[in-house]
């Protein structure tokens, strides 16, 4: 992820995003996928985007 005027952003230790595609058929439905759990890494040492890796493809949603 980068900002779009290009400017440094700062890592936050904590920061794990839930990520959903979706898309429109012809008739005008929208259906989503399930694309995983994502942490920031915290390893490459970028001040102008994140990287993110993936953790986690399935959650059980009984222990949230």
């Amino acid at each position: 992820m980068k900002k779009t005027d290009n400017s440094m952003i700062e890592k936050t230790e904590e920061w794990f995003p839930i990520v959903f595609a979706h898309y429109r058929d012809s008739l005008g439905q929208v259906y989503y996928k399930f694309m995983g759990e994502f942490k920031l890494s915290l390893e490459d040492p970028n001040n102008f985007e994140h990287i993110f890796l993936r953790t986690k493809t399935k959650i059980d949603l009984k222990n949230l």
